[in-house]
């Protein structure tokens, strides 16, 4: 063979060889363009999916939370006719009533596709918390004995004290704190005592003595008469229907005495309710009601499970 022969094979060889390397590269190009697509495809799939998720954990939870708030003021609503129609507690009125919504939640639900069950927490007598309320006809809030006594005790060891509403008319409260109708709360180491002030013709202010001072509501100059009656509810710290910071300062754990102070000085209506303690016999008569209602709560759906416990107790602080 000749030299120029050998070198067109060399030539040759040389660009079969180049040939083959752009080929593995293209190659390897191609399979790293796969590999992308490949992972955006998936994380795109992974991220859908975790949307999908969270937006059905979501909406499951939001409607097992509606369920329970349905379920509290249908227990609620319960305990409400209860105390107004009946002279005393009925445990088994109440098993019977929870029984009723527990129909009405579950064929509600059922339609949705939700399995949703409501009963008393144990036995009746267990579920259904007795408590003791006082209601006070129109008139002064003097004690009722012989010798009417105008700073009188109303209750004592109060425990669970809520609903605590004083109905006053505006013209039969005194214009000075020395002279004004108080009710006291003593917890044994505290006390705090709530003044109601008529300031000009018919503006009510409240007043409260504290272990840090006095404290004000702000006027209610709601009244267009002298004769206007005013709410002034203790426990849920309101005057009127507007919110008195002054007021909150109940405590859930506390037991409290409660006495009037210049009962003479105003005239209205008034009640409340109590889990325990022990009513003063001056008072008006006493009656037993619910207090509270226990309730088990189970939500099942496609999306969520969901167990609970409820204690539904009207009007009570922090309730």
């Amino acid at each position: 063979m000749s030299r120029s022969e050998r070198a067109r094979e060399d030539v040759d060889a040389d660009s079969t060889l180049r040939d083959r390397a752009q080929l593995f590269l293209v190659g390897a190009l191609s399979l790293a363009v796969v590999f992308v697509a490949l992972s955006l495809i998936l994380n795109s799939a992974i991220y859908t999916e975790n949307l999908a998720t969270r937006s059905t954990d979501a909406a499951g939870g939001a409607a097992a939370l509606e369920t329970r708030a349905d379920v509290e003021d249908g227990v609620a609503g319960l305990i409400e006719y209860e105390n107004r129609n009946r002279a005393s507690v009925d445990p088994t009125a109440v098993e019977s009533g929870v029984r009723e919504l527990d129909s009405q939640v579950g064929n509600y639900n059922i339609r949705n596709g939700r399995v949703v069950n409501v009963s008393l927490a144990g036995d009746p007598d267990a579920a259904v918390d007795v408590g003791t309320a006082v209601a006070q006809s129109d008139g002064p809030f003097v004690a009722a004995d012989e010798d009417p006594g105008t700073d009188w005790t109303v209750a004592s060891d109060v425990d669970g004290l809520r609903a605590f509403e004083q109905r006053v008319r505006i013209d039969s409260l005194a214009s000075d704190s020395e002279d004004a109708f108080a009710t006291e709360f003593d917890d044994g180491s505290d006390v705090h005592e709530v003044r109601l002030l008529r300031v000009g013709d018919d503006d009510l202010r409240v007043e409260v003595d504290g272990p840090s001072g006095t404290e004000q509501c702000a006027l209610y100059d709601g009244a267009s008469a002298t004769d206007e009656y005013v709410t002034v509810d203790l426990t849920s710290a309101t005057v009127g229907g507007e919110p008195c910071p002054a007021l909150e300062f109940f405590e859930e754990s506390a037991t409290y005495d409660i006495s009037y102070v210049n009962s003479d000085q105003v005239s209205g209506t008034y009640r409340f309710v109590i889990n325990e303690g022990s009513i003063d016999e001056s008072g008006p008569d006493p009656k037993d009601v619910i207090y509270a209602v226990t309730v088990e709560l189970t939500y099942y759906s496609a999306d969520l499970d969901y167990e609970t416990t409820i204690r539904v107790a009207p009007g009570e602080p922090d309730a």
